[in-house]
């Protein structure tokens, strides 16, 4: 069970790649000047802070094969949901379903954890702490349009990845690419395809539905 579990959410790890600059989607208020990769991570968690809640859609090529889902958050709770898995954490409590196994796993959250697919928003806050970087980004271009390029390096070195490359447009700070590197090499990368600020959802939307339990093998590990 633990294997299947690890194994879990390495994968979740993947597909959570495509939420990482999200916050930024939305144009900044000021002009970004600074070539200091800290200064641009901060304009980030900065706007991660003041978004109260959000639904986005994202996609991303993964194994060969094309992966699109949607991801729902607000403060520590948060839902994703694509063909292969859905997860929901109220905050206290994390349910992680295996569409085709037909099997879930109940789980206590840990609020304290920064890893991606522990808290995603606590992940998001610890950028600029939780990662080597250099001191000026690099820049480089996409789609005809400059971008600033910070690559990512991670220093628990037990994460699945070992390097997370971002690329943001410069003046208005918005994301163009959000590129994984695995442990053995392969390379991901997530694209961003809708983004939508949202009023608060009740807190019963981030829990897993009591009404979808019959049928399925459940293994509570509280």
């Amino acid at each position: 069970m633990y294997q299947y579990y690890s194994d879990l959410l390495k994968k979740l790890a993947k597909y959570f790649l495509a939420v990482l600059f999200i916050f930024s989607n939305t144009p900044s208020t000021s002009t970004e000047t600074s070539t200091r990769s800290a200064d641009i991570l901060c304009q980030f968690t900065a706007k991660m802070k003041s978004i109260p809640a959000f639904e986005m859609n994202f996609s991303m090529v993964l194994d060969g094969s094309k992966i699109e889902g949607v991801v729902q958050s607000q403060k520590e709770s948060f839902k994703l949901t694509n063909s292969q898995l859905e997860l929901y954490c109220d905050g206290v409590t994390k349910w992680v379903y295996n569409i085709d196994n037909k099997e879930l796993t109940i789980m206590t959250n840990d609020p304290s954890q920064t890893d991606l697919t522990e808290n995603p928003l606590a992940f998001l806050s610890s950028l600029e702490k939780g990662y080597n970087y250099s001191d000026k980004a690099r820049s480089g271009s996409a789609g005809g349009k400059p971008i600033w390029l910070i690559e990512l390096k991670p220093l628990n070195k037990r994460l699945a990845y070992t390097s997370i490359t971002i690329g943001i447009e410069k003046g208005t700070l918005r994301p163009v690419s959000v590129q994984y590197l695995s442990k053995n090499g392969a390379k991901h990368t997530a694209t961003i395809t809708i983004f939508t600020e949202k009023s608060p959802w009740p807190a019963n939307h981030f829990t897993f539905p009591a009404s979808r339990m019959s049928g399925i093998n459940v293994t509570d590990l509280r």
